[in-house]
């Protein structure tokens, strides 16, 4: 798994690099989700770095961390996320895109043993130009592979499929350079 990402890391620079007409993005997401039935709260925040190689095609890397309180305790998520977007839709200040990604996470709860949670998969997103250098969006769901070490299940889903729940929801803000 390690090879691939690595792997998967040079190629999205190799692209990044060679790319002739592009713009640079920095900014990232955030989510907030509280459970009351379940007793579970999750904060997300997500850092992100993107160069949109066309108006169709960009690269990027999203640092992530989380947080999670549940009834079995706290757990902290560090990661990287590298993902390929494409914007299959665009009208006026409003976008919709899909982010292709592969991301591998380290877990750290407040006791006992650590992990790892690695994945793969697709995401979607609408973003909205508020002016020539900043956007909103927003991105919600998640269809792929997501691998969670057995003792984090009660945190993250292990398996594949489709997600659509309020852990999903996140709401960004870039800033084009």
């Amino acid at each position: 798994m390690k090879k691939w990402w690595i792997t998967w890391c040079f190629l999205m620079a190799g692209i990044a690099v060679s790319a002739q007409s592009k713009t640079y993005e920095v900014g990232g997401m955030f989510g907030f989700w509280h459970d009351s039935n379940g007793h579970e709260t999750t904060f997300d925040l997500n850092p992100d770095f993107s160069c949109n190689l066309s108006d169709t095609w960009g690269v990027g890397l999203m640092l992530e961390y989380s947080h999670v309180k549940h009834d079995a305790g706290k757990v902290n998520r560090y990661g990287v996320r590298p993902y390929v977007t494409w914007t299959f839709f665009s009208k006026g200040d409003l976008s919709f895109y899909v982010d292709t990604l592969a991301g591998w996470s380290f877990i750290r709860p407040s006791e006992g043993k650590h992990g790892h949670m690695a994945e793969a998969g697709f995401e979607p997103g609408v973003s909205y130009a508020l002016s020539d250098r900043i956007n909103v969006q927003a991105s919600v769901g998640f269809l792929g592979y997501r691998h969670v070490d057995s003792g984090f299940s009660d945190y993250w889903k292990d398996g594949w499929g489709f997600q659509l729940d309020g852990n999903t929801l996140e709401f960004g803000i870039t800033y084009v350079l």
